[in-house]
């Protein structure tokens, strides 16, 4: 079913970007910003009603682990979601991107230096 389908596919955008970012991983918090809350809730307790989302979660959380990073999962709306308009083909203004991105990712200094990368996921 579609429901089902996009959390799918939003847990694997946060698999792809951990396997994407990881040189950048190793040791740092990690704040994960998400808009669906299937995969928040999921991410949160580390399983999932459905095996095909179950598996990518254990990944996700596997990962974390094998770069001793925790993770930590945050609630943003949609439209406040500045990864949103990607996932949705919309076109995009480069500099207005970079711009919500900026303004929306906690600071640096808040765990430290380099102890937080915020990934902003569609």
């Amino acid at each position: 079913d579609g429901v089902r389908n996009i959390a799918i596919r939003e847990a694997q955008a946060v698999l792809f970007a951990l396997h994407d970012f990881q040189r950048h991983l190793q040791g740092a918090s990690i704040e994960l910003y998400v808009d669906n809350t299937t995969v928040e809730a999921t991410l949160r307790k580390g399983c999932a009603r459905t095996d095909e989302l179950a598996d990518v979660i254990k990944h996700v959380l596997q990962k974390s682990r094998l770069h001793g990073s925790p993770l930590f999962v945050r609630r943003v709306a949609s439209k406040s979601n500045p990864a949103d308009a990607i996932s949705r083909a919309a076109d995009l203004d480069a500099a207005l991107l970079a711009q919500q991105l900026a303004t929306r990712t906690p600071s640096y200094d808040r765990l430290g230096a380099g102890r937080l990368f915020a990934l902003p996921i569609a």
